[in-house]
């Protein structure tokens, strides 16, 4: 069964009010780790600072754990990547233990 749990992120503003731009690590298919972005809104999201468009600022966002290995974790973001989809693999050092 899935688990609310929180990753680290980088955020911008969107352009919308309460949208979001985030940043996370992903590890892909082949195992190499890169970012990946995807828009979210304040409710999914929280910020540490207040970020403009020329500077991000460290972020949790809130995301369904549903499967956790060794070093890794597939979760569930609250919105789809453009490149990844909805589901993402991120290295286990992206969690954030409540």
């Amino acid at each position: 069964m899935a688990e609310s749990c929180e990753i680290k992120c980088s955020v911008r503003p969107g352009m919308f009010e309460d949208e979001w731009v985030v940043r996370i690590c992903v590890i892909t298919a082949d195992g190499q780790r890169r970012e990946a972005e995807s828009i979210v809104y304040g409710d999914s999201l929280t910020r540490e600072g207040t970020p403009t468009a020329l500077s991000e600022v460290p972020g949790r966002l809130r995301v369904y754990c549903i499967d956790r290995m060794i070093d890794k974790a597939a979760v569930v973001l609250p919105q789809t990547t453009i490149e990844n989809g909805p589901c993402v693999v991120v290295p286990e050092t992206e969690l954030i233990e409540s």
